[in-house]
C-alpha cells in the first residue's frame, strides 16, 4: 500500500512525538515533522525512525512560518497538515483558507469557540450559560469570592499539566495568594472538588462527536500533573456530559475534556478542556481508538466513527521501569513504542546530561533525511 505524505506541524512539543508514533501505527502514512526554533533544546522528535524528514525553522512571524509551511509541503507532496499543540490548532485556524489551498486539514472549531473553550475562566462562564455541570468559578480580579465553598484552586487561565495551580484552605490564604500573581486577570478561582478524575478525549465535527474514549485517573507525580496510570473504560455519564458541551461549543477537532466527580454526590464536572492532543493518547490507541490516525482520515474526508473497543489499565514507561510490574492482560504501557523508536530519549538523555547535543545522524541545515 502506497503512503500518505503527511506534515506534522508543531514538532518543538513534548506531545508531537506521541502523535508521530500513533501514526506510524497503522502504516499509512509517510511523516514529515515541522518544528519552530525556540530557547530550548533541539527537538528530540528528529531522531524517530518514524520521521521521513524533519526540519526546524526561525520564523519571525505568523506569516513567515505560513511560507515555510507551503515550501515544506509543496516539496513533500503533502496532503495532511496535522497540528498538535492549542498554538498550532490557533494558528490553522487563522489563516485555514491558506492552508487547504496547500493540503487538507482536520476539522476545527471556530476561532471563538476555541478561545472560549482553552480559556478555564471564559469555559466556566460559557458552561454555565448552557447548564453544564462545572465548580463554581471565580475569574481573578473580581474582588468578591466570600461566595465560594473552601478549599480553592488558584489557576492559570491558560496552561497545562497543573503548571501554576495552587490549592488554598481560607479567605485569608486566598487573598495572599493572590497578592503574589502578577496579572489576576490569567487567574480564575476554582472550589475544589473532592472525587476522582475522569477524562474524555474525543473526535467531533460540527458538534459531534465521531471517536470517543473515557479514562479514570489512577496515580500521578504531582498534585495536578497529567496521571502516570489510567483504566480506559467506558463510562456514559462522563460521555453524555462531554456531548452536551461539544454539542454547545459546536466543537470540531480532537479535544481531551477533563472532569471531577463528586466524592460524595456522584456528580461529574467539566474542570477545562485541552484543544490539542493530550499525553494519554497512546492509552486511548491500545484500548481501540487511534486518534492522531482517525483525525488525519477525517481531514481526507474519511469519517470513521470510533469508540474503544477493550478495557485496560494503562501506565506510562517512565512509572511502569520505576515500579515494574508483568504486562499482559489488561495492563498495558508505551514501553514498547519506546523499546522500537528508543532514539529520542537517548538524545534526550545526552543532552541533559551533557547540556550539549551529540552529533549522530546525518543533518543539513536544519533537515533531517531517512
Amino acid at each position: 500500500m502506497s503512503r500518505i505524505d503527511i506534515l506534522v506541524l508543531d514538532g518543538e512539543s513534548f506531545f508531537a512525538l506521541k502523535v508521530v508514533r500513533a501514526l506510524a501505527q497503522v502504516r499509512r502514512w509517510r511523516i514529515h515533522v515541522l518544528a519552530k526554533t525556540t530557547t530550548k533544546r533541539r527537538p528530540f522528535i528528529e531522531w524517530s525512525r518514524h520521521v521521513t524528514e524533519f526540519r526546524q525553522v526561525h520564523v519571525a512571524d505568523e506569516h513567515a512560518y505560513l511560507r515555510e509551511i507551503e515550501k515544506v509541503t509543496s516539496r513533500v507532496g503533502a496532503k495532511v497538515i496535522l497540528p498538535v499543540t492549542e498554538d498550532g490548532v490557533l494558528f490553522c485556524i487563522r489563516h485555514q483558507k491558506a492552508l487547504e489551498r496547500m493540503a487538507a486539514l482536520p476539522p476545527m472549531p471556530s476561532e471563538a469557540a476555541f478561545r472560549t473553550a482553552i480559556d478555564k475562566g471564559s469555559l466556566a462562564l460559557f458552561m454555565a450559560g448552557h447548564g453544564i455541570p462545572h465548580p463554581k468559578t471565580k475569574l481573578g480580579g473580581s474582588g468578591s469570592y466570600e461566595e465560594l465553598r473552601f478549599p480553592v484552586l488558584v489557576k492559570p487561565r491558560r496552561d497545562c499539566n497543573g503548571r501554576g495551580i495552587v490549592k488554598v484552605e481560607s479567605l485569608a490564604e486566598l487573598s495572599a495568594e493572590l497578592s503574589r500573581r502578577k496579572n489576576l486577570n490569567e487567574v480564575c478561582v476554582q472550589e475544589f472538588v473532592d472525587g476522582s478524575d475522569w477524562g474524555c478525549s474525543l473526535l467531533a465535527k460540527d458538534g459531534e462527536i465521531l471517536a470517543w474514549t473515557t479514562q479514570l485517573g489512577l496515580r500521578r507525580t504531582g498534585a495536578f500533573s497529567f496521571f502516570d496510570e489510567v483504566s480506559v473504560e467506558v463510562s456514559e455519564p462522563i460521555r453524555e456530559i462531554a456531548t452536551r458541551l461539544v454539542h454547545a461549543l459546536r466543537w470540531s477537532g480532537v479535544a481531551h475534556i477533563d472532569l471531577r466527580v463528586d466524592a460524595w454526590t456522584g456528580e461529574a464536572r467539566v474542570l477545562e478542556i485541552n484543544g490539542r492532543f493530550w499525553a494519554s493518547i497512546t492509552a486511548s490507541m491500545l484500548a481501540g481508538v487511534n486518534f492522531a490516525d482517525v483525525t488525519a482520515q477525517c481531514a481526507l474526508g474519511q469519517t470513521a466513527q470510533s469508540h474503544p473497543v477493550r478495557d485496560i489499565h494503562f501506565i506510562h514507561a517512565k512509572s511502569w521501569l520505576r515500579g515494574f510490574r508483568p504486562l499482559g492482560g489488561s495492563l498495558r504501557s508505551d514501553i514498547w513504542s519506546l523499546s522500537s523508536d528508543p532514539f529520542p530519549e537517548i538524545k534526550f538523555r545526552l543532552d541533559r546530561e551533557k547540556n550539549q547535543m551529540p552529533a549522530i545522524g546525518p543533518h543539513l541545515a536544519g533537515v533531517r533525511v531517512v
